[in-house]
């Protein structure tokens, strides 16, 4: 079981987790640059991975309290606090200790939607085509034939086909097969 206390997720914003992580391990320039700019380096890295990648969309079934269906992701996000990476909003009304996680599903959309939404995020806005639910448990299973990375409070865990996640005794957990 990986633990983590205030978001974690999957998609493209794991991939651009991943990459600040490499990034700052291997190059101490990176490193300051990131101590430097804070949140506008994952802008910056998210541009990156959303136009450089060949792939920004997941087949994925997601089993929940709150959802139940499959769903088409470019990313999600599993959430008991309100802002990542210092200013994007991904659950603005989340509530730490209500037993519950909020979660924000960004469905498969164009590279420049999928800019346009992370923009908005960062200003607050909502758009009514995301995905939000509550649920103290969730599984998601990949439908593709390969694993997906996802992390936890910044942190990255080994890529997984199936997430676990659910509320333990004041953290959230998450198991992967």
């Amino acid at each position: 079981a990986n633990d983590f206390v205030t978001v974690g997720g999957f998609g493209v914003g794991a991939v651009v987790g991943s990459l600040y992580n490499k990034l700052r391990e291997k190059s101490s320039v990176f490193s300051f640059l990131g101590r430097v700019f804070k949140s506008q380096i994952y802008k910056l890295l998210s541009v990156a991975v959303i136009l450089g990648s060949r792939k920004i969309v997941t087949s994925v079934e997601i089993q929940s309290d709150g959802f139940y269906g499959k769903i088409d992701i470019c990313s999600a996000f599993v959430c008991n606090q309100g802002k990542l990476g210092g200013d994007l909003k991904v659950a603005p009304l989340a509530v730490n200790n209500d037993g519950l996680f909020d979660v924000l599903v960004i469905p498969a959309m164009s590279r420049l939607e999928l800019l346009k939404t992370l923009v908005d995020l960062s200003r607050g806005k909502l758009s009514p085509s995301l995905l939000k639910f509550r649920a103290s448990r969730m599984k998601v299973t990949v439908l593709e034939d390969l694993a997906i990375e996802h992390f936890g409070d910044g942190e990255p865990f080994v890529p997984s086909k199936e997430l676990n996640y659910q509320i333990t005794s004041e953290k959230l957990s998450l198991i992967c097969n």
